[in-house]
This record gives structure tokens, sequence and C-alpha cells, in this order.
């Protein structure tokens, strides 16, 4: 099964400007349509064929620094294989491992241990914050379409997307107490993927596109690609200050930038809601202008296409 679909969704794009073609290399032939539509150039192999590819392209993220974790796993079932061809490791996440079954781990030995697993590989991450935490690796934002989502006029929602897995990580001890002090005040929050599971990629777009507040709470994942969605989506976007948000937010601009501290998002949630409902509007249209320019998919296709191009270079010199 193929993970971080909506990131290998953009990704595969690469295919459409570039003469690149994508094979993957996978156990299980399926790709969640609901989540992004399947590429019609994407090929599927079983079995790695030594010598007919000029580059490798593996994912992890801080859960395959344990032994025990699927990530850990599907990166050394891959790895292990991948031996003749240069290689681009993409790592999703920040050195923060606390999993409920597993514990915490001190951030130097998932450090250490990534370090160990992606070797001499080019290492993208998400942020530049992420590329500090971790000591290395080449800081890369992720970029979308942005005539894809769809800025429709604005409904009193509230929306998330935010996943469970990983509580800390994802912030959700925040998101529970800021969702129930609204609820006593009689404002419900979509946390969706959870309350709500669209059905398909255009059931999600209408959904976000027609919600007036996002809600961020994240406290490590480096640039969520559910907030980039929702500021496509001309969402009021309400989200915590970590990995270099203020970098793109202007706090009370094209966005809020918020503590951790539930009482001050309930209260800024009611005021924009109410009286200041057209402010909220006019904030998440700045947002899409933000979106953008920060995370179109051609700064992010062209930053891509350098490093892929770059690494396979390196496997047309060994060959001469």
């Amino acid at each position: 099964m193929v993970n971080h679909v909506a990131h290998q969704y953009e990704m595969l794009k690469l295919a459409e400007r570039w003469p690149v073609s994508f094979t993957y290399l996978i156990g299980r032939r399926r790709w969640e349509q609901r989540v992004r539509p399947m590429p019609h150039h994407l090929s599927w192999v079983w079995r790695y064929e030594p010598g007919a590819y000029d580059l490798a392209i593996l994912h992890l993220d801080q859960r395959a620094a344990h032994p025990r974790t699927p990530t850990h796993r599907a990166y050394l079932r891959v790895s292990d294989r991948v031996r003749d061809i240069p290689r681009i490791t993409v790592n999703h996440g920040t050195p923060l491992f606390s999993e409920p079954d597993l514990g915490d781990m001190p951030e130097e030995v998932v450090i250490r241990r990534v370090k160990q697993l992606v070797g001499d590989d080019v290492m993208i991450v998400n942020s530049e914050a992420a590329a500090r935490r971790w000591g290395w690796g080449h800081p890369l934002r992720h970029g979308m379409s942005p005539e894809e989502w769809l800025p429709l006029p604005k409904r009193p929602l509230v929306v998330a997307q935010v996943s469970r897995g990983m509580p800390r990580y994802h912030g959700i001890p925040l998101l529970d107490a800021i969702t129930t002090e609204l609820g006593r005040r009689g404002i419900g929050v979509i946390n969706i993927g959870e309350d709500v599971v669209p059905r398909t990629w255009s059931d999600q777009r209408r959904l976000l596109g027609a919600a007036l507040i996002y809600l961020d709470t994240t406290f490590d994942s480096p640039m969520p690609r559910g907030r980039t969605e929702a500021m496509h989506s001309g969402c009021c976007l309400l989200t915590t200050p970590r990995h270099d948000a203020d970098s793109f937010v202007e706090n009370g601009v094209s966005g809020f930038l918020l503590g951790d501290d539930p009482q001050d998002w309930c209260d800024l949630v009611e005021d924009l809601l109410g009286p200041r409902f057209d402010e909220a509007v006019r904030i998440g249209r700045r947002a899409r202008d933000v979106a953008t320019r920060a995370f179109h998919i051609d700064g992010y296709l062209a930053a891509l296409w350098e490093i892929v191009a770059a690494r396979a270079a390196r496997r047309r010199d060994l060959c001469e």
C-alpha cells in the first residue's frame, strides 16, 4: 500500500514536466483513490531488477527509529534491496518520538538511528526547522496546484485535519481541549478524516472550501499538508507558530498564530464566527494568496527536479 498518498500525488507531477518516469516497488498494489486520483503514468513492480533504474526515492519519518514499527520494517525492505543506484530519502517527520504503545525515545537516539538508516543518501525534510532539528537534511516545502482547490463561499464551519496517530506530535491534547470548550459554547469542530471521512477527494475539497475557520494545533509536524490545503481553500487559519509558520503567516493579516492556551483559541473562534465573520473571510482570501506564492506546485517541482537530476547524474557518471 502506498503511504503519504497526498505527497506522492504532487511529487509524481514531475513526470508531466520533465523526462522522468516512476515505478513503484511495492508488495501490494493499492492506491487510496479517495485521497487523490492515481496518476495514469504510474507503473508498479513487485520485484526489484538491478540496473533497470537510475534513482530510488525512499520515505520514512521518526517512527523508523524503532525496530518494532511498520515504518522501520518497510524502509529496510526497500533499502536492503536497492543498493546499486543513488538514493533520496524523504523524511516526513522530526526527531520527536512519542508513541502511546512504544513510549518516548530521546531525540538524540532518534537522530542517531535515522542517520544510520539513511547513511549517505540525500535526505529531504519538510521545513527549515526540521533540518535544524535533525542536524542535516535538504529543506523542501511542499507545493500544490492552486486551481485544484475550491475557495467556496464561506459557511460558519470550524474544521481541522489532524491525525490521532502520534498524539503529542500532532497536538491532539490541545485540539481536544479546544473542541471540548467550544462544545460547551455550542460550537462544533469537524476533524476531517475522523468526524467526517470524505468518500472522495472532491468531497474533501468541497467541505474544506466551504469552511470559514481551520484549526491547526500540531505540535511538531513540519509544514502540515492539511494546513496548506486549508490556505489554498481560503479558510481563515488559526495555527501554532512552530516550524517557521511566522515566515508566511502574518498574525492577524493572513491568519492567526496562537499559543497553547485553549481559551485563546476558543475566544477567537467565537469572535470570528460572530461579529468578525467578514474579517475572517478577508483573512482567508489573503491566506490563499500567500499559499499561492509560498506553496505553489511550480516552485516545489522545480526544486525537487534539481535534487533528482543531480542524484541521477551520479548514476550516469558511475556508468561511464
